[in-house]
């Protein structure tokens, strides 16, 4: 594998995240509410918890700008129900002592 075949997938990995985030914030539009949060943290509580440290950072990441998105979403006058609030806290918690400094700082946000 050359140089130019690494940055050429490094490119190409990042335009697929990129596109899967544009498909979950398109998701959200639709059902903007703590339901469709908790589904979407279901399925990447898996890759959150590997034990392969970019699966972790790409999960950890990905939540992170899903949280913002539905910040930037949610209707302030409506309570949030989020009913699974301490499995969110639970799984994150341990990735802001994680081994990749990158991971505990979004974690770390995530939280925040």
């Amino acid at each position: 594998e050359t140089y130019d075949d690494a940055k050429e997938m490094e490119k190409l990995m990042e335009e697929t995240f990129d596109a899967m985030h544009d498909l979950l914030k398109q998701i959200m539009v639709k059902n903007p509410t703590p339901g469709c949060l908790e589904d979407m943290f279901k399925h990447l509580h898996t890759w959150m918890v590997s034990e392969v440290e970019y699966e972790r950072e790409r999960a950890v990441s990905t939540w992170l700008k899903l949280l913002q998105y539905y910040v930037e979403l949610m209707d302030p006058s409506q309570p949030d129900k989020f009913l699974i609030a301490g499995q969110f806290l639970g799984i994150l918690i341990p990735r802001c002592t994680d081994p990749k400094p990158e991971i505990r700082q979004c974690a770390m946000d995530c939280v925040q």
